[in-house]
C-alpha cells in the first residue's frame, strides 16, 4: 500500500494543477508553484499551529524549490521542512518559533504547521477591496478547508492546536475567518472547543501582537496539557 502521506501529497497535487488552471487569476504569475498540505513531520508533532495559507513567496529562487518534484519527493521536503540545513524556514514562522518556545516545543522537534488551504495563493492584500477576486479566494478557502481534515488525521499525536486567527472581508459584508472555518470543520465539538479557543486544546490568538502573550501567561497550563493530555481526534 502507498505510504498515507505521499498518497495526501499525489493527491493535493493533482487538485492543485485543476484549481490553478480553473482560478489562475488568484494565483502569482511565476513557475514553480507547489501545494503544502503541511509544514513539518506532522507524524510526531505534539503541537500543531494553524493559519490561513502558505505565502506564494515561500517559492521565491532563494528558496531552492526544484521544478518537478513528484509526490515522494514532495512529502519529503515537506516533512523535514524545518530540519533542513539550508534553506531555513520563511520568515513568518520565526516569531511563532519564539512563542512555541514559551511552552517548551519547537518546530524543529515536536510541532509542525497546517493552513486551512494548501494553495500559495495571492494574498487578500494583494487584492484590493471591491476586486471580485476576493470573493473567489474565499470560495477557494472554503472548498479546500476540507482537505484539511485528512491531514489532521494523519497527525496522531497532536495535543494542542494554536490557531494563529486571521480574518478577511469580501463582498457585501462577507468575511472570513481561520478559527470559525476551522470550528465549523470539527463540529464544533466540545473536546476540542473549549470558552471559543481560550482553553486549551486548542487555542486561538489574533496575531503576534497577542499570542505569544497569552502563551507565556499560560505556559503552564499548556505544558501540562502537552504532557499528560490525550491525543486529539479529528473527526
Amino acid at each position: 500500500m502507498p505510504d498515507p502521506i505521499v498518497q495526501l501529497v499525489e493527491d493535493e497535487l493533482a487538485w492543485f494543477r485543476e484549481v490553478r488552471q480553473a482560478h489562475s487569476q488568484l494565483f502569482p504569475g511565476q513557475d514553480g508553484l507547489y501545494p503544502i498540505p503541511f509544514f513539518g513531520d506532522i507524524r510526531r508533532a505534539s503541537t500543531l499551529s494553524l493559519s490561513l495559507n502558505p505565502s506564494w513567496k515561500e517559492f521565491a529562487p532563494a528558496r531552492r524549490w526544484l521544478t518537478g518534484l513528484d509526490s515522494a519527493a514532495l512529502a519529503t521536503r515537506l516533512l523535514h521542512y524545518f530540519d533542513l540545513p539550508f534553506p531555513e524556514c520563511y520568515p513568518w514562522f520565526q516569531q511563532w518559533e519564539k512563542a512555541l518556545l514559551y511552552c517548551g516545543c519547537s518546530y524543529e522537534r515536536d510541532a509542525a504547521h497546517v493552513d486551512l488551504s494548501s494553495c500559495p495563493t495571492l494574498r487578500p492584500t494583494d487584492i484590493p477591496n471591491g476586486d471580485p477576486r476576493r470573493v473567489a479566494l474565499a470560495e477557494l478557502m472554503g472548498e479546500n478547508a476540507g482537505h484539511l481534515l485528512r491531514v489532521l488525521r494523519l497527525c496522531p499525536r497532536v495535543r494542542i492546536v494554536i490557531v494563529i486567527d486571521y480574518e478577511f472581508v469580501f463582498g457585501d459584508g462577507g468575511h472570513l475567518g481561520v478559527f470559525e472555518t476551522f470550528r465549523n470543520l470539527v463540529g464544533n465539538d466540545p473536546r476540542l472547543i473549549v470558552d471559543e479557543g481560550n482553553s486549551p486544546p486548542v487555542i486561538r490568538g489574533n496575531g503576534p501582537g497577542t499570542l505569544p502573550d497569552w502563551l507565556f501567561k499560560n505556559r503552564h497550563v499548556v505544558r501540562e496539557r502537552l504532557e499528560n493530555g490525550e491525543d486529539l481526534r479529528f473527526g
